[in-house]
C-alpha cells in the first residue's frame, strides 16, 4: 500500500460557523479535522474569523447550512478555489440539491480522496443569483428568494431553530397560514407586468427550501436560469392544500399557481415587505432578482 506521506496533498481551508445546526457544524469540523490529521492532509480551520482570500489554499471545505453558504457567497465576490460542502445546518437544502442523500461521513471520505488525489473530480460551475433591494443594496444567493409569506415565516425562526429542520418549519408555516395578509404587488418579467395580491412569490435556483419543501421542483443550479413561482390563495383551506402539495412538489400542477423559468424579474410592493434569501431575512419595497455573472466551482 502506498504511503500517504509520499502523495502530494492539498492544503484545505475549513470554514464553518459554531452556531450552524445548533452546533452540528462544529462537531462535523472536529471529525473532519481528526480524519485529515490521520491522513497527513494539511488544513486550517476558521470559525468566526474567516480569511480575506484563499491564495494559500488548494481547496475550501465549507461546513454549515444554507445560511453559512449564503454568507460565503456574499463575503467572497471572487474565488477560483474549488469547494466541498458539508451538511452542518438545520435543513441542508442546498447540500441536498448538490449531493442528494450523501451522508456527512461519505462526504468526508470524498474530501480525503480528493485531497490525496485518489479521486479526480472536476468542479461544476454552480449558478449564483442576485437580489437588488430598493435600487441600492445587492445580495447574492444560491437556493431561493421568497417574498411576503416566506419572509413572515422567517420572522418566526425561533420554532425552526429550537425544534429543528422540516418539523420546525412546518409548524411555523401553519401558524403564518392562519394570520397572513397578502400585500399588493407589481411583478414584471418577460416583457409583461401583472398587478395583484399574492400569497407566495418565489425565485428559485434549486428545488428545495425549509428543510425539505420542494417549492421549485424543476429548478436547477446548472441551467443558467431561475424559476419564478407566484400564486394567490387567500383562504386558509386553500393555503393548507397548497402547503400539503409543496412538500412533494405537486403544487405546480395547481391552476392557481404560476410557475415558469425566467432569468430576471422585478417585484414592487405597495409597502415594505419581508423576504428570505437562503434563510436570511431582508426587507424592502422593490426587488430586482436575476442571475449574476458569477459562478461557484463546487465539487459535486
Amino acid at each position: 500500500m502506498q504511503s500517504l506521506k509520499s502523495v502530494t496533498t492539498k492544503h484545505i481551508a475549513i470554514l464553518y460557523s459554531p452556531f450552524s445546526g445548533n452546533g452540528k457544524g462544529r462537531k462535523l469540523v472536529h471529525i473532519l479535522g481528526e480524519i485529515l490529521g490521520q491522513n497527513n492532509i494539511p488544513y486550517t480551520p476558521f470559525e468566526n474569523e474567516w480569511p480575506d482570500n484563499f491564495q494559500n489554499y488548494d481547496l475550501i471545505c465549507l461546513c454549515g447550512g444554507d445560511g453559512t453558504f449564503n454568507y460565503f457567497v456574499n463575503k467572497y465576490s471572487k474565488t477560483s478555489v474549488p469547494l466541498f460542502l458539508l451538511p452542518g445546518g438545520t435543513g441542508n437544502d442546498f447540500y441536498w440539491n448538490l449531493y442528494g442523500k450523501k451522508t456527512a461521513s461519505e462526504q468526508i471520505q470524498s474530501i480525503v480522496d480528493y485531497a490525496t488525489q485518489k479521486q479526480t473530480i472536476e468542479p461544476r460551475h454552480v449558478d449564483v443569483a442576485y437580489c437588488k433591494i430598493d435600487n441600492s443594496k445587492i445580495f447574492y444567493y444560491l437556493n431561493s428568494a421568497g417574498l411576503g409569506f416566506d419572509g413572515e415565516v422567517l420572522k418566526k425562526m425561533k420554532a425552526i431553530r429550537s425544534i429543528g429542520g422540516h418539523l420546525g418549519y412546518l409548524l411555523t408555516v401553519i401558524k403564518v397560514i392562519l394570520q397572513f395578509k397578502e400585500p399588493e404587488y407589481e411583478i414584471t418579467y418577460k416583457g409583461k407586468t401583472i398587478h395583484g395580491k399574492f400569497t407566495i412569490i418565489n425565485m428559485a435556483n434549486s428545488p428545495r427550501t425549509g428543510g425539505g419543501f420542494l417549492i421549485s421542483p424543476e429548478a436547477s443550479s446548472f441551467d443558467q436560469q431561475l424559476n419564478l413561482l407566484y400564486c394567490y390563495v387567500p383562504s386558509i383551506f386553500s393555503r393548507l392544500s397548497i402547503l400539503s402539495a409543496v412538500e412533494k412538489g405537486k403544487h405546480i400542477r395547481n391552476k392557481k399557481v404560476v410557475y415558469l423559468p425566467t432569468e430576471h424579474v422585478v417585484i414592487k410592493a405597495r409597502q415594505s415587505v419581508f423576504s428570505q434569501l437562503d434563510g436570511e431575512l431582508i426587507e424592502g419595497r422593490e426587488y430586482e432578482i436575476g442571475l449574476s455573472d458569477r459562478k461557484l466551482d463546487i465539487i459535486c
